[in-house]
């Protein structure tokens, strides 16, 4: 016996997926006529304000440059990701062991999430070079407090039932791990590297500002430096995509996670 899905159901959801995509790019659309309407009777120059036909130009005419400079600055996000994911899940499980250290070690959390990146910055290419190493850290050091809370969280939302019931078990501690905290852990640790992946960028971009030979960072102040305003706003714009393409490969490694452990 087979089952056909009704027709206006069907519609219903096309018409769902079409107005989640088609109302935001209309927006944008209209939003990028009203600026290029509006520099171009107003007679703007480009230094100040250039049009977005001026800037896709840009971007058209130095792609391979912009495309040089954005994966270095990607490269720098990812191995500062990958080192705050690292560093801030076995913090994470080093302050969940110990009974009552998540209230010493929280404030202290939060005292270096508070200290300024830009004040930062400058340390991290005196201490680490100009080189990717000093990018990473800085990355790493934005990503690992959302990193570290997120997996406490996880792992306090474990049930206290759960935990009882391996215990009277002897459940082996990597095998309750591996079965029951992990699959609950799991959704709050991937939420965290789903807001750090953003972070990584700009911790990356922000440590270019400070000292750099190459990367979005650097061809910004470069460009600023020249006065090349579209070449700024290409490399903006050429930041946005790589940071939604970042984003986006982090939403996808997220769903396979979760799509996996659910069906396990």
């Amino acid at each position: 016996m087979s089952y056909n899905m009704p027709d206006n159901f069907i519609v219903k959801v096309a018409r769902s997926q079409a107005s989640r995509i088609g109302i935001p790019l209309l927006v944008i659309v209209s939003l990028l006529l009203m600026w290029e309407f509006f520099v171009r009777a107003l007679n703007v120059p480009a230094y100040v304000l250039p049009a977005p036909s001026v800037i896709l130009s840009a971007l058209h005419q130095n792609l391979p440059y912009y495309l040089h400079h954005a994966w270095v600055t990607m490269l720098e996000a990812l191995v500062g990701l990958s080192f705050a994911c690292l560093f801030g899940v076995l913090a994470a499980i080093c302050i969940s062991l110990k009974a009552g250290s998540e209230r010493t070690a929280l404030p202290l959390l939060v005292a270096i999430q508070a200290i300024p990146i830009v004040a930062l910055a400058p340390l991290m290419i005196l201490w680490f070079g100009p080189g990717l190493s000093s990018k990473a850290v800085m990355a790493a050091l934005l990503c690992f407090f959302p990193m570290a809370l997120n997996t406490i969280k996880g792992l306090r939302a474990v049930p206290v039932g759960a935990i009882d019931l391996l215990a009277i078990y002897h459940v082996p501690r990597f095998t309750a791990f591996r079965v029951v905290i992990l699959p609950y852990a799991l959704p709050f640790v991937l939420a965290g590297v789903r807001i750090s992946a953003s972070m990584a960028m700009i911790g990356a971009i922000v440590a270019e500002y400070a000292g750099a030979n190459e990367g979005l960072g650097y061809l910004i102040m470069q460009s600023t430096y020249r006065v090349d305003t579209p070449l700024v706003f290409g490399a903006i714009v050429m930041a946005a995509l790589a940071s939604w393409l970042f984003y986006g490969s982090i939403i996808l490694i997220e769903n396979t996670a979760l799509r996996r452990f659910t069906h396990n």
